[in-house]
């Protein structure tokens, strides 16, 4: 069992105006109210400190959890559309993402390097060109790996690019920018990736980012921060276990390759090196051997695109241009209706029956569901 990681809320959580509800709400896990707090502190506005927050969550408390969220109109909005997050049913481990500019900035860059290429693939004739067209860009969906049909107690992730092809049920590539807390992740997350979806993502693309300033708080001010950047490449793979069996695995081909050292100063190498078979399974395309089309990002063009970010970061942080508001002008804001009480029967009823049916879960064993690489079941 890999070990738990709770992590104590920051005292502003204090500050809070106190949760409905009725005394007749099912009493709720201190992580589950923890969780609460913190999607409600985004709600209000509030920017959390850490890109990468870890709560230990068993099947129970993410049912509890999902089943509040859902009750809760305004929640469930936020959860749905603006939220980012990840639950590790095998660790009980769920964690709420924070996006950064920079974060963003490197993901786009990339992305739009990747599609760049898969234009050009796609312009040609041919069988392969044919099938570079139908691989696009789809964005940060919510991807869902379910340990049975009925059963809601599997891994759910927000990764944040993928790349799909038309006729496929799951993403074909999938690509994470992760600062140091969420680096140490990568493994655990493309294991998810690739084994939930049996195979089908054919390729995980981790890029890591050590800089002053993303993760606010986590070094002391006479640490000296790392500037290091490095990526990670995984596949899948099948192997023979002792007797004779297959079994996937999701192997690292590449590892924490650095294009940036510890100083800052650029590192010569070859970069992120794909080939369009890396986007493609024998479901799609059944001679994946003559999809050897190139599609590689150098690592220069990575630097530049974190230089950048950095760049860019700077500007929005402190020495951005923009118009300034005339003296004397007011600003008019909407005014907001008193919330309703969304604690309902209704509402009672959807939290009873999900913890319900969690417990019955969590009390027989998941054996369908556990991660078969050798890295699944380990933590830092």
């Amino acid at each position: 069992m890999s070990k738990h990681t709770t992590v104590t809320p920051p005292e502003s959580f204090v500050d809070l105006p106190p949760t409905p509800p009725p005394s007749s709400e099912p009493k709720q896990s201190d992580q589950v109210g923890n969780i609460l707090k913190h999607l409600r502190l985004r709600k209000a506005g509030h920017s959390v400190a850490q890109p990468w927050t870890a709560f230990h969550l068993d099947s129970a408390g993410f049912q509890q959890l999902l089943a509040i969220i859902r009750a809760d109109e305004s929640l469930r909005s936020l959860f749905e559309n603006e939220i980012r997050c990840d639950y590790f049913s095998t660790s009980s481990r769920f964690v709420l993402r924070m996006v950064t500019t920079i974060h963003e900035s490197v993901r786009t860059s990339i992305v739009k390097e990747i599609e760049r290429q898969l234009r050009g693939l796609g312009a040609g004739i041919g069988r392969a060109a044919e099938y570079a067209r139908n691989v696009t860009y789809e964005g940060s969906p919510r991807l869902e790996f379910l340990a049975d049909q009925d059963d809601q107690s599997g891994d759910r992730h927000d990764p944040d690019a993928v790349f799909g092809h038309a006729d496929a049920k799951y993403p074909v590539a999938i690509i994470e920018v992760a600062f140091s807390q969420k680096a140490k992740e990568l493994k655990y997350l493309a294991d998810n990736y690739i084994l939930g979806s049996n195979g089908n993502v054919r390729v995980v693309i981790g890029i890591s980012i050590e800089y002053e300033g993303y993760e606010k708080g986590t070094r002391s001010k006479k640490e000296k921060q790392s500037r290091k950047a490095a990526f990670s490449i995984w596949r899948p793979q099948f192997v023979k276990d002792g007797d004779g069996e297959e079994v996937l695995e999701a192997v690292q081909n590449i590892e924490e390759q650095e294009f940036r050292d510890e100083q800052g100063n650029p590192v010569i190498g070859t970069g992120i090196k794909l080939q369009l078979k890396d986007f493609a399974s024998k479901a799609l395309f059944n001679d994946l051997d003559s999809l050897t089309q190139p599609i590689s990002i150098p690592s220069s063009m990575l630097l530049g695109f974190i230089s950048n970010a950095e760049s860019r970061t700077h500007m929005v942080k402190e020495g951005g241009k923009e118009e300034a508001l005339k003296p004397g002008t007011r600003k008019r804001r909407r005014q907001r209706t008193p919330q309703e009480d969304w604690w309902t029967e209704e509402a009672k009823q959807i939290v009873e029956d999900d913890i319900e049916r969690a417990a019955k879960r969590t009390a027989r064993a998941d054996g369908d569901f556990v991660c078969s690489s050798p890295s699944a079941g380990e933590e830092n």
